[in-house]
């Protein structure tokens, strides 16, 4: 969380998390609407509330993310 923060004072608008649950505690550490997570893993069955909720932008890995998202 203190490293999140710390970019975004310094002006990083993008960041980029491997998992969603690591990508959740990112956005809650800078939660300004200008500031865009990424998730690389996609999304998963049942996590798509996860993305809307936190704002979370997936990588669709799968034309079955693709279909789901």
């Amino acid at each position: 969380e203190p490293i999140c923060q710390r970019l975004y004072e310094t002006g990083c608008r993008d960041f980029f998390f491997a998992y969603i649950d690591e990508a959740i505690t990112g956005r809650k550490a800078m939660p300004q609407l200008d500031a865009n997570v990424y998730v690389f893993y996609g999304v998963l069955a049942q996590t798509e509330n996860l993305f809307i909720e936190h704002r979370l932008i997936p990588s669709l890995i799968s034309l079955e993310q693709v279909e789901r998202w």
